[in-house]
């Protein structure tokens, strides 16, 4: 291509990006008058219990959130949109639970999860769980329901944006009334009707990719994911994962506990670290029971990209699952674990199981769905003599420029105020005992 002609493209999306830079950021005043918002609301949630380092870095946290959002123009008001998928206010309608135990708390907050619930109140006499985040949170990303595994937290928490998980206690002295009032506050990705439609299509593909014994299906479910996904950074769950034929460990590991459960197959979503060139690293992988007891299966270190599927991590003991690490409060799922691996036929790794061709299922057409999904990045990556496709970028990025005018901004900065203003004045009110009794 002429020199002159690459001087000019790169000119001018440099001046495009810059432009929108400037365009999309918050002014001074905005930031200030946030910041303080923020810094507010931070302080009387966790009280004393934060120190002024971790105050700031909330807030700061808060405010790239908020820039970020505005910059590429994902951010929803609450306040003028049907079609949230970020909900920033609280629930209209408050929710208090009686619980008894550490246990019947966590039940409860699967229960919140599944209703899709954003603020719950939890009334309860047991003072671990006053003023207690590390252990709520720990508990809530970890707990299995044993009698009803896909209201389980440490999956559903999994379509929740988790840096805006938020928890409060209070201490009551009301006769007749239990002593502490948790406040729980989850943030969602989805909508719950998009968490339902998910669900059923995950129980249309898992009839479709069910054999005549437990090993089979396990081998199918494995074989479908590494041949359907590739490695995505920041696709963390399984809605995502296939939308765009690939995710992280944690998108792997969501999808095969949600087909093997499907087809009547325990499974669990663990959460341990991985060895790679001496240092460690977060991994999240699965437990899965067969014959009568569970062994480990990565399904995402399997998927070995443009080389195939392979098995090293396939139904194996802890011994030799190697550079696989659970983490210490994790002793009581390491400890299920078979003392051997899983004796798996040659000749049956070496089959290559398909889809049904005649499935009606949308779910299984995933695989004509990741050409329509492949984003832009993976084009020119794939196939670099589609670069032109920035050009396109360009005319993209000035129109949008053109449309969203410095009063779009600005009422974008006014509709996430008056969330925040909201989502504030009902935590002040939630202080106020005369409004629950």
């Amino acid at each position: 291509m002429d020199k002159k002609i690459i001087a000019v493209i790169s000119a001018v999306l440099f001046f495009v990006f810059m432009t929108g830079a400037k365009a999309y950021a918050l002014g001074s005043e905005q930031k200030q008058e946030l910041m303080e918002y923020f810094r507010s609301y931070y302080k009387n949630v966790y009280g004393e219990s934060i120190s002024d380092k971790d105050l700031d870095d909330k807030v700061q946290q808060s405010i790239n959130e908020i820039e970020t959002a505005i910059a590429n123009g994902t951010y929803t008001s609450t306040t003028t949109s049907t079609e949230t998928h970020v909900d920033y206010n609280y629930d209209k309608d408050k929710y208090i639970t009686y619980v008894n135990s550490v246990d019947e708390f966590f039940e409860e907050v699967c229960y919140q999860l599944k209703d899709h619930r954003t603020v719950e109140y939890y009334d309860t006499d047991v003072e671990l769980l006053y003023n207690n985040a590390d252990y709520i949170f720990d508990g809530i990303e970890n707990y299995y329901y044993k009698t009803n595994p896909m209201i389980s937290s440490d999956y559903l928490i999994r379509f929740c944006d988790n840096s805006s998980t938020n928890c409060s206690w209070e201490e009551r002295n009301i006769p007749g009334e239990k002593k502490y009032r948790i406040g729980i506050t989850f943030k969602y990705a989805y909508t719950q009707e998009e968490i339902e439609e998910h669900s059923n299509k995950m129980i249309e593909l898992s009839q479709s990719l069910k054999r005549e014994n437990d090993l089979e299906s396990i081998k199918a479910v494995h074989d479908y994911l590494t041949d359907e996904f590739e490695w995505k950074d920041n696709v963390e769950d399984s809605i995502a994962g296939f939308k765009y034929s690939g995710a992280t460990c944690s998108g792997y590991s969501m999808a095969a506990f949600e087909l093997l459960y499907n087809m009547g197959i325990n499974a669990r979503i663990v959460e341990g670290n991985v060895t790679v060139d001496g240092q460690e690293y977060y991994n999240t992988w699965n437990i899965v029971e067969l014959d009568g007891k569970w062994y480990n299966i990565d399904v995402s270190w399997d998927d070995n990209g443009e080389y195939g599927t392979r098995y090293d991590w396939f139904l194996k003991s802890n011994a030799e699952f190697e550079r696989h690490s659970y983490r210490e409060e994790r002793s009581d799922i390491r400890n299920m674990i078979s003392k051997e691996s899983y004796f798996v036929p040659e000749e049956l790794l070496n089959s290559n199981i398909q889809v049904p061709e005649n499935s009606t299922t949308e779910q299984v057409d995933y695989k004509d769905d990741k050409h329509n999904n492949i984003t832009p990045g993976q084009l020119v990556r794939r196939f670099w003599y589609l670069a032109i496709y920035p050009i396109f970028g360009i005319a993209a990025l000035i129109r949008r420029l053109i449309i969203r005018t410095k009063k779009d901004n600005d009422n974008i900065y006014k509709h996430y105020k008056d969330d925040l203003s909201a989502e504030i004045a009902a935590y002040y009110k939630s202080k106020d005992r005369s409004y629950y009794n």
